[in-house]
């Protein structure tokens, strides 16, 4: 019965966009979201929030790669993946984990 279900955490954020944003003109690439926001996040565990890159040309391969550029120890930020290729018209869900010894409140523009 429907009672008996355990909870359980949302994976995803209630605000998570159906489509990305339209495509700057002259930019082939575009993200789902313009700002990643983990908010507060608990100490020692792992948070996760998540994008989509979409590839919107029809004839060329995107190659990305994510740089943390040293924002947290060494481990302490993964980004899954990290580095990769998008066909013509497709996408890649990115996945970005962060885990802190200490309370952070993180966000920043992608």
């Amino acid at each position: 019965p429907e009672s008996e279900k355990p909870s359980t955490d949302a994976l995803f954020p209630s605000n998570l966009p159906i489509q990305t944003y339209a495509p700057v003109p002259g930019c082939g690439a575009a993200l789902s979201i313009e700002i990643l926001d983990f908010d507060c996040c608990p100490v020692r565990a792992w948070a996760s929030r998540m994008l989509v890159l979409v590839n919107y040309t029809s004839e060329y391969v995107l190659s990305y790669r994510w740089e943390p550029r040293h924002l947290f120890q060494a481990g302490r930020l993964r980004i899954e993946p990290s580095c990769g290729e998008l066909s013509p018209e497709s996408h890649s869900v990115i996945v970005f984990r962060v885990c802190s010894d200490e309370p952070v409140d993180v966000s920043g523009e992608v």
